[in-house]
């Protein structure tokens, strides 16, 4: 695997930004931006993991969907009840940087290497889990089982999203 490293420079920025989901792209962008000094916020419709593992074990034993947290919707995204196959844009040399990554939070290093990089479910879920909690550590604000609802934009900055009674 072609292999691009980073540098991620802590600034001094007083710019925050919101995020929209946390599945693998809002994951990334939190903890990417988070990492530099930016000042996130992240609003996901679904549920953390840890509940929203209660809410699709309860649709396979009982059938009751919960319609914002399942198996396409909350932490982690749709990929976090899949195999735990890595196999997005695996020729892109920017891929190195988030295998190396997940193997910071545990993923087995052997994912470095690997043509068809697999941590499997249990370890996926966990790794998530373990991010989240590092990124609350830099300062990072989540509204779980929450949906966005509108936004409003001044000079073409967004300035408020609204996401149910909550102003963020």
């Amino acid at each position: 695997m072609k292999k691009k490293e980073y540098e991620f420079k802590p600034t001094n920025t007083k710019k925050s930004v919101v995020i929209i989901g946390f599945g693998p792209s809002g994951i990334f962008a939190a903890y990417y931006l988070s990492k530099s000094g930016v000042k996130v916020t992240v609003i996901e419709r679904g549920e953390k993991i840890e509940d929203r593992t209660q809410s699709v074990r309860k649709f396979f034993e009982k059938g009751s969907l919960n319609f914002n947290s399942n198996i396409s919707f909350g932490e982690g995204g749709a990929g976090t009840f899949s195999d735990g196959k890595l196999t997005s844009r695996s020729k892109d040399p920017r891929l190195y940087e988030v295998l190396k990554t997940l193997t910071e939070f545990g993923a087995p290093s052997e994912i470095l290497h690997k043509k068809m990089p697999h941590v499997g479910t249990d370890i996926l879920r966990e790794i998530i889990i373990k991010m989240r909690k590092h990124l609350e550590d830099l300062g990072t604000k989540f509204y779980f089982s929450t949906k966005a609802d509108d936004f409003v934009f001044k000079d073409g900055k967004l300035i408020k999203v609204f996401a149910g009674e909550k102003r963020i």
